[in-house]
């Protein structure tokens, strides 16, 4: 699982830095913990892998 949510982290963190310059910072606070949130519901009722990456995937937020 840990390599699944490197491989995002590293996929999704220059396009969340460059939007984060661009954007308001509060706003992409605000859609992160979003994602966090969503992430961990994802996880918390998935019953295989797919489901696991998945709230992985969601669950990988970029802090600046």
């Amino acid at each position: 699982m840990l390599v699944v949510f490197n491989l995002f982290y590293v996929l999704l963190s220059y396009p969340a830095g460059a939007l984060g310059d661009r954007r308001d910072p509060r706003l992409i606070l605000t859609a992160g913990i979003a994602l966090l949130v969503i992430g961990n519901a994802v996880l918390a009722t998935a019953s295989g892998l797919a489901g696991v990456i998945v709230g992985v995937a969601l669950g990988v937020r970029i802090w600046r």
